[in-house]
């Protein structure tokens, strides 16, 4: 048998008829997912990769989104069964879930997309100058004491003892970067604007600004799109609030 040009790990968490597929986002895993595991109800049945590149899914050095994604679905049992499946993308990992949702809107039951980043900020542009930039990256996300800093800068963003760089301690930062640079060059709005699939935008109260203004834009390119504000959350909702995020992603 041919090598795949993209070998995805799964979990399969469940053993229910509803199907989700979990998509972590920069820097995760399927570890990202791990707290509202306890919160999955007996109907269901979620699927959680390990993006290409990242825990134990494997990537060539050209990573492309269309690509990756189109691997995803080809293998898990999705398809096969011919069941219509939710999908949960985690920040970036809801421009995956999107991107599957252009390739193969006739599956999807409903996509969530929690707290997006819709566009680039401009202290990440920062890390797209050249080789400036993937110093200045590796300086924020590959140091044990960037990680730190990062971290304790953004106390504001995030509830309790929630750290927002801890993701990125153990993993592959030659492909965390690419996979950064990949994003970077998706233009939401123009990309996405004709997906026509139900829609749920959750997002923390006290997440980024760029978050909030990102759930606006993607709320005008998908008017019938539900907007829902966890109220005393920051940018990591899967970690700072699980039971009530699994009450709304597995709500019937």
């Amino acid at each position: 048998m041919a090598k795949r040009k993209y070998e995805i790990s799964f979990q399969t968490w469940g053993s229910g008829d509803r199907i989700f597929l979990m998509l972590h986002g920069w820097g995760g895993s399927h570890r990202t997912f791990l707290p509202i595991r306890g919160f999955i109800p007996p109907d269901s049945t979620v699927y959680v990769p390990d993006l290409p590149g990242y825990g134990k899914s494997t990537a060539p050095d050209d990573i492309k989104l269309e690509e990756f994604a189109t691997a995803i679905i080809d293998q898990t049992p999705i398809i096969s069964n011919d069941k219509p499946i939710s999908i949960v993308g985690n920040c970036s990992g809801g421009a995956i879930g999107a991107e599957i949702a252009k390739i193969h809107p006739k599956i999807i039951q409903r996509l969530f997309i929690l707290d997006p980043f819709a566009y680039v900020p401009w202290y990440f542009k920062i890390f797209l100058a050249g080789q400036f930039g993937k110093n200045a990256y590796l300086a924020t996300f590959g140091s044990s004491i960037g990680r730190y800093l990062t971290n304790k800068s953004l106390k504001s963003k995030r509830s309790g003892d929630v750290n927002l760089t801890s993701s990125f301690k153990n993993i592959d930062h030659e492909v965390s970067y690419k996979f950064f640079k990949m994003l970077c060059a998706v233009v939401a709005k123009d990309r996405y604007s004709n997906i026509d699939v139900p829609t749920e935008l959750i997002y923390g109260e006290k997440t980024f600004g760029v978050v909030k203004s990102s759930i606006t834009m993607l709320s005008n390119i998908w008017p019938e799109a539900q907007v829902r504000q966890l109220d005393g959350v920051g940018h990591l909702p899967i970690e700072e609030a699980p039971k009530k995020l699994a009450s709304l992603v597995f709500a019937n």
